[in-house]
């Protein structure tokens, strides 16, 4: 089960890397950057990936469209850039390493990815201007800020225009989606199941859009019921420790400076150093240390807080509750929420329909270039070995150190 997660969650990567990669920031940028940027324009990156000495050649026939060799490589570098070569090399209940498998996967990934041109063509779904440039933009950016090396693209074939081709598919699939997604009705049931399996809409209906927006800036001071491995005290030991924390209290109501009791005595190491403050809305603590939190006026110091994490002493410094403006862009945002998760179904439903279509789809691997795709290479492995050496060699000076530890510690004694 963890292999075949694992082996989605890198299709699922590969195919979304133009969707989700970089996107253009609408902000201004600072001359400073600006000319960062022309430097790498006109630099040695700008020609990287427009010429190859790389030889491609076709490794699958997916119902007569030929997928080439470097199409395949691409994914694979992208892929191989996020996992680290020992990932390829695990093997799971069939024998198999993730490699192999991942491998076999690249069928199943082309013939969608024919499918989905093919259905956006009947579909007269096309790329326009716009298109256009947001792909070749966001490929020059790429190699202009050495995304890619030169080897790579001549052992690799990965140009600028592959990387392009690629990118055309990714938005063809997205603006195919945006328009049959219109045409699907959301189960009532289904989408009332949806919503119940959020976390966040879960979590905004249990705030209210009323509230969502609060927040408060309190400091505090802990003192921990827990040991270092997060084993609860004894009764001794809490008794002692909300003894400690009582006297602390005194303190504080006193007048003594919060901060400055917290730099001394919190033993959360979160706050500590910066005199236990902390700046929150609602839902983001444990409901104990919240509900003191929001019910302080500004100044206030608590009582003693029990939580899961120990003793609390909590001083209020600045309350924010939601404006208006705040409560109506609330409301948006739940309404907004409601309709990404209609829509993730609707997503859903649509590509059980593209999975129907692949089914039917003739993925034929054209021998001498499919022996060339390689996910685990030579290299990798070696890597692998060299990994698993320094792993070794740590291991054993620690347990050295271990051992002369103990050693100093008896002589001690």
């Amino acid at each position: 089960m963890k292999k075949k997660i694992v082996i989605a969650a890198m299709l699922v990567l590969s195919l979304a890397f133009f969707n989700g990669c970089e996107k253009k920031d609408s902000k201004p940028k600072d001359k400073k950057n600006d000319t960062k940027t022309e430097q790498q324009k006109d630099g040695k990156n700008s020609k990287i990936g427009l010429t190859t000495t790389f030889k491609d050649e076709p490794i699958l026939d997916v119902d007569g469209t030929k997928i080439m060799l470097s199409e395949a490589n691409i994914l694979i570098n992208n892929l191989k850039s996020m996992y680290p070569p020992e990932t390829f090399a695990m093997k799971g209940n069939d024998g198999k390493t993730m490699a192999e498998t991942f491998k076999e996967k690249l069928k199943e990934f082309f013939a969608k990815r024919v499918t989905i041109k093919k259905l956006a063509e009947e579909n007269k779904i096309k790329l326009d201007d716009k298109d256009k440039k947001e792909v070749k933009d966001l490929v020059a950016d790429l190699f202009n800020k050495g995304k890619f090396t030169q080897k790579q693209v001549d052992t690799l074939g990965i140009t600028r225009a592959k990387m392009e081709e690629l990118g055309y598919d990714s938005i063809l699939e997205r603006k195919l989606i945006e328009k049959e997604i219109k045409k699907i009705d959301v189960d009532k049931k289904e989408y009332e199941k949806a919503l119940k399996n959020n976390p966040e809409y879960n979590m905004i209906n249990l705030i209210g859009t009323d509230k969502l927006k609060d927040s408060v800036t309190v400091k505090h001071i802990l003192i921990s019921t827990r040991d270092a491995k997060g084993k609860p005290f004894d009764a001794t030991k809490k008794a002692e420790a909300k003894k400690k924390i009582e006297g602390i209290l005194k303190k504080a109501k006193a007048g003594e400076d919060f901060a400055k009791l917290a730099k001394e005595n919190s033993e959360d190491p979160g706050s500590k150093d910066k005199g236990g403050e902390y700046t929150f809305g609602r839902g983001k603590m444990v409901k104990e240390f919240e509900d003191v939190s929001f019910n302080l006026k500004e100044g206030q110091i608590s009582g003693v807080v029990e939580t899961q994490f120990g003793y609390h002493i909590i001083k209020l410094d600045k309350k924010h509750m939601s404006t208006e403006k705040e409560k109506k862009e609330s409301k948006e945002e739940l309404k907004k929420l409601e309709e990404r998760i209609k829509d993730s179904l609707k997503v859903q439903q649509y590509m059980k329909v593209i999975d129907e279509k692949v089914k039917s789809v003739k993925v034929n691997p054209i021998e001498a270039g499919w022996k060339k795709v390689v996910v685990l290479t030579d290299e990798d492995k070696k890597k692998i070995e060299e990994n698993k050496k320094a792993a070794e060699k740590r291991k054993k000076e620690f347990e050295k150190k271990q051992k002369e530890d103990k050693k100093k510690a008896d002589e001690k004694k």
